[in-house]
């Protein structure tokens, strides 16, 4: 069975499935991550942020201030940092909690 824990944040959360290895080793293919579409983000937090336009598409990435400016670090480092401008994303959520699969039932 799957036991929830509580969280002293209310409102709505959803979860998604990572079904791709771009996020590793942060977020390892067949992650489930939680997450909430209602609160801001805080300096380094971990989000899910969709480019305007882009119907399906959306990405991970580290929110992080640096003065007066903000960025989008990718999961991968190989991947350029990104500045974030709210005219060209939007936000789906901020990630609170990352479930994954240890074993194989094999």
């Amino acid at each position: 069975w799957y036991r929830w824990v509580e969280n002293e944040l209310d409102g709505n959360y959803f979860a998604l499935y990572v079904d791709t290895d771009l996020y590793e080793p942060a977020f390892p293919e067949g992650s489930l991550l939680i997450i909430h579409p209602d609160i801001a983000p805080e300096d380094r937090s971990f989000i899910v942020v969709k480019k305007k336009g882009s119907q399906t598409h959306c990405s991970i990435k580290k929110y992080v201030v640096d003065g007066d400016h903000t960025y989008l670090y990718p999961i991968n480092p190989k991947l350029a940092i990104e500045t974030y401008d709210d005219s060209l994303y939007n936000i789906c959520g901020v990630i609170l909690e990352v479930h994954q699969k240890l074993r194989s039932k094999r």
